[in-house]
């Protein structure tokens, strides 16, 4: 069974961003890989998977030996004015098992475009935004991702303590708050 939800019930249209869960529950067959397509609507773009997983240049997310749920992340976003309405993001989903025919399954989800204006009538899923910051907050955690390197450094700052003497009339005529 595959589903999919985002985080925020509609986009904006103009530099709009918005993140996807797509909750993946595997055969009860043993699955050797799995494979993820996603299907945007033109104009919006996606950024790599947020857990890390492998992906191809045509956009496939690679899955070794997936044996219980999966939650994949996926940040989807826009950088140019696109065209308000319904749109649809598709998903497809197989399963490829060892010595049987592949599974597919897909599913999809209707996310309105809107205009900057209609953005205050936004719904949040809280559920998907948690399980958002609880992933980010897991990759931040370790120096590696998946085996990657970070794409930044954390430098924590120094301080120093000055001591600077003040002439006479610096003492005489500073303004002390």
């Amino acid at each position: 069974m595959i589903t999919i939800r985002s985080a925020k019930s509609h986009m904006e249209n103009e530099e709009g961003m918005n993140h996807l869960w797509i909750k993946i529950i595997p055969p009860e067959e043993l699955t050797e890989q799995t494979c993820i397509h996603i299907d945007l609507p033109k104009g919006v773009q996606r950024l790599p998977n947020v857990n890390g997983y492998k992906e191809n240049e045509q956009g496939w997310i690679y899955i070794d030996e997936i044996t219980f749920q999966h939650d994949l992340l996926i940040e989807i976003y826009t950088t140019s004015s696109i065209e308000c309405g319904d749109s649809t993001i598709f998903a497809q989903v197989v399963f490829k098992q060892q010595n049987q025919e592949d599974i597919v399954m897909d599913s999809s989800l209707c996310l309105p475009i809107v205009s900057e204006e209609s953005m205050d009538q936004l719904v949040v899923d809280e559920e998907v935004v948690s399980l958002v910051k609880r992933k980010l907050a897991e990759r931040s955690e370790g120096d590696t991702v998946k085996g990657k390197e970070r794409d930044y450094v954390v430098i924590h700052p120094k301080l120093y303590e000055l001591s600077i003497e003040m002439t006479e009339l610096e003492k005489k005529y500073r303004i002390t708050f």
